[in-house]
């Protein structure tokens, strides 16, 4: 009852924002460069990384259509084994430095090492488990851009003591960005975000999107019984749980089954 398939055929992407779509900025940006923009993205993953997920599509996706638009891009991230230390992806300018942890502290080392010589429009700050603190170093105004906030995942995506100290401390860090403008992909990170103490005119929705692409096959419009997931497989997704529920179906005597359409670990 349960089958695997590969990773989806169609990836992520963003179209156009809506115009009502607006980034308080904390600062002016540069006067000099009101047409052409020098962004730095900090994440701790790029698209080319082996545990890449949705964040990263998106923020490449994103990070492309900026490139397309004449804004040169720079995006920070951790290294990996196999990957050069720079290289240029769609336009792109990819830089890795540092582990998973510790590029938070590289980042800091390489903005604080070339501000005078090439300095940024503004900075857009990921976080995804841990943050960089980039307002308190960077010299650009800088932009919170958060999928989710990680609360549970904690347990599921790193080593026990740094779990501890990650899902008790979140809530803290996270206030003291609350006076940043802030990006979010759904309501209910922003209203997450807005119980923080950040302000609701402060944090705006820039929703994920979907990249067309021709279909791989035509598929039946209705199959009685098939439940579908669609995403990474990763212990945070709890994709054992679909498993389990299954069983629970089918011995119910329902005869039912299972695709799960992704990939991961």
């Amino acid at each position: 009852g349960l089958e695997l398939s590969g990773r989806p055929a169609c990836v992520s992407g963003v179209e156009e924002p809506c115009p009502r779509q607006r980034v308080r900025r904390a600062t002016p940006l540069t006067a000099s460069v009101p047409d052409r923009l020098r962004v730095l993205i900090l994440n701790w993953r790029d698209i080319r990384h082996p545990r890449a997920g949705g964040a990263e599509v998106l923020t490449h996706q994103h990070a492309r259509r900026l490139v397309e638009r004449g804004h040169r891009v720079t995006l920070f991230v951790g290294a990996v084994k196999g990957q050069p230390r720079t290289e240029t992806i769609d336009g792109v300018d990819v830089i890795r430095a540092g582990g998973p942890v510790t590029t938070r502290l590289h980042a800091f080392r390489w903005c604080r090492a070339r501000r005078k010589n090439a300095p940024f429009d503004v900075v857009v700050e990921e976080i995804n488990t841990l943050p960089y603190f980039a307002p308190w170093f960077a010299e650009a105004p800088v932009v919170l851009w958060i999928h989710q906030l990680a609360r549970e995942v904690w347990w599921y995506e790193a080593p026990r003591p740094l779990a501890a100290v990650g899902f008790l401390l979140e809530r803290s860090y996270l206030r003291l960005y609350r006076k940043k403008p802030a990006l979010a992909i759904s309501r209910s990170t922003r209203q997450d975000l807005i119980q923080l103490g950040f302000g609701a005119d402060h944090v705006e929705i820039v929703p994920p999107a979907i990249e067309s692409g021709d279909a791989v096959a035509v598929l039946p419009e209705k199959e009685d019984g098939l439940l579908v997931y669609v995403g990474r497989i990763t212990p945070s997704k709890r994709v054992e749980h679909l498993v389990e529920a299954l069983a629970l179906v089918r011995d119910s005597g329902i005869d039912a089954r299972l695709e799960i359409v992704g990939g991961g670990e």
